[in-house]
C-alpha cells in the first residue's frame, strides 16, 4: 500500500540547497522507504547524486557510489532508482555466502576425487580367475630325510600292533609303523627307535577312510566312495575333497610332532579300483604332489605306495617307494625307475604259507625281482603285517 507525502516534514529550499549543493538539481518528489522519507538530488553533469533524509535532516551518499564514480556520467534523475541500504546489505551477504558455499563445494569435490582415486580398485578381468588353493603353500626350507640305496639297509613294517621295544631288531635300520599306534605308545616308540639309531617311517591311509581311526568322525558323507571288497571297515576317499585334505594335513602334523622321519601314505591308487568317485590317475598325481609338498614343508620325507602307473610322473617328488607283491605279479621292473633315480624301493611279499616259508620259496621270492642295481629291499611278511618278518 502506498504512503502520502508528508509535506510538514519537508525541508525548506534553503535546507535543500545546503544539503544537495549548488550544482545539484533537486527532485521535489519524495518517497517513503521503510518509514523514512528521502529527497533525491541529481547532478546535471558528473556530480555525485545525493540523498537527503528528510526525516533526520541529514545528507549521505549512496552506498553503491564510489569515488571512481565521480568521473562517470550519471543517469537522469528520473531514471535513477533509489538504493535501499537493507537490500544492498542483504545482497552482499548473499554474494558472500554464495562464494563461501562454492569454495566449500570445491574443496569437498577435490577431497572426494582424491579419496576416490586413492581407494579405487582395478576392475576384475573379464574371465573368472582361477580359484585360490585350498591351503597355503607349505614352506620349502625344511630339510627332510631321504633313505639311500645302500645294500646294508634292512627294513621291517609292523602295522597290526604297537611295536614292542623288546622286539626291536638291532640290524633293522628302518621301521615302517602305524602312525596312530605310535601316537598311543608310552614311552614313545619313535623316541625309543631313534635312541637306537633306527629311522622311522609312519604309515597312514591317505586314500581310504578307515572307520576305526580316531578322526573318522571328521569325514563328511560326500567324502565316501565305495567300500573296499576285502576290507569291510574301509571306504575309498574323495582325495580331491578339501575336507579330506584338511584331515590329511592333520595327520602330517601328527607325524611331524611325533618326529617321524618320513610318511608312507597308503591307498593312493583308487583310480585302478571301483572307487565309486570317478577318481583318475591325474587325481592321484596331483594329490601326491600336494601331499609331498606338505610333507616336505614339515621336515618329512615321503614315499609312493604301489600306484605303479604314475611312477614316471611322480618319482621326482618322492624319496622312496613301498611296493607290495611285485615279484608275485611279475611287475618289479616297473619300479626300476626309482632305482635309476637313486631312490630305494621297499618291497613286501606275502607267501600263502607264511610264516612257514620254505627255503625254496624264500629263494624264489628273493631272486625274482629282476631289478638291476642296489636299493631294492624285499621282506616276507604275513598279510596282517604283525611283527614277524623274513628278510631276503
Amino acid at each position: 500500500m502506498g504512503h502520502a507525502t508528508n509535506t510538514s516534514l519537508a525541508p525548506s529550499s534553503t535546507t535543500v540547497s545546503a544539503a544537495c549543493g549548488p550544482a545539484h538539481i533537486c527532485d521535489r518528489k519524495s518517497q517513503y522507504t521503510r518509514g523514512t522519507e528521502y529527497l533525491y538530488c541529481a547532478a546535471p553533469s558528473n556530480r555525485i547524486p545525493a540523498i537527503y533524509n528528510m526525516s533526520s535532516g541529514g545528507v549521505f551518499k549512496s552506498p553503491l557510489t564510489s569515488e571512481s564514480a565521480i568521473a562517470t556520467p550519471l543517469m537522469n534523475a528520473k531514471e535513477q532508482k533509489p538504493a535501499n541500504p537493507h537490500k544492498i546489505f542483504t545482497r552482499k551477504c548473499n554474494i558472500i555466502l554464495g562464494l563461501i558455499f562454492l569454495f566449500v563445494l570445491a574443496i569437498a569435490l577435490a577431497l572426494g576425487l582424491t579419496f576416490g582415486l586413492r581407494h579405487q580398485h582395478p576392475s576384475p578381468p573379464a574371465t573368472s580367475p582361477s580359484p585360490p588353493p585350498s591351503f597355503p603353500t607349505p614352506p620349502t626350507n625344511a630339510s627332510f630325510w631321504a633313505p639311500n640305496t645302500n645294500a646294508s639297509n634292512t627294513w621291517n613294517i609292523n602295522l597290526l600292533t604297537q611295536l614292542d621295544p623288546a622286539n626291536i631288531y638291532p640290524n633293522t635300520t628302518i621301521y615302517d609303523i602305524d602312525l596312530f599306534l605310535a601316537a598311543n605308545s608310552t614311552p614313545s616308540i619313535i623316541r625309543t627307535l631313534h635312541s637306537e639309531s633306527h629311522k622311522v617311517i609312519c604309515y597312514f591311509s591317505a586314500g581310504t577312510i578307515e572307520n576305526f581311526r580316531p578322526d573318522t568322525d571328521r569325514f563328511l558323507p560326500s567324502d565316501y566312495g565305495k567300500q573296499l571288497p576285502e576290507w569291510k571297515n574301509e571306504y575309498w576317499a574323495n582325495i580331491s575333497s578339501p575336507n579330506v585334505r584338511s584331515i590329511m594335513l592333520s595327520r602330517l602334523d601328527m607325524a611331524a610332532n611325533q618326529s617321524c622321519d618320513a610318511v608312507d601314505p597308503d591307498n593312493v591308487d583308487g583310480y585302478s579300483n571301483d572307487n565309486g568317485l570317478g577318481l583318475t590317475e591325474d587325481d592321484s598325481i596331483e594329490f601326491m604332489q600336494w601331499l609331498a609338498a606338505e610333507a616336505h614343508g614339515r621336515g618329512l620325507g615321503i614315499g609312493l605306495k604301489n600306484a605303479g602307473e604314475i611312477i614316471d610322473r611322480i618319482v621326482d617328488d618322492m624319496q622312496f617307494a613301498v611296493n607290495e607283491q611285485c615279484v608275485q605279479y611279475q611287475e618289479c621292473d616297473t619300479w626300476q625307475v626309482f632305482i635309476d633315480h637313486g631312490k630305494p624301493v621297499f618291497n613286501i611279499e606275502y607267501p600263502k604259507d607264511a610264516p612257514a616259508v620254505s627255503q625254496v620259496e624264500k629263494k624264489d621270492v628273493c631272486d625274482g625281482s629282476s631289478i638291476h642295481g642296489s636299493g631294492f629291499f624285499t621282506i616276507i611278511k604275513k598279510m596282517e603285517l604283525d611283527d614277524w618278518v623274513e628278510a631276503c
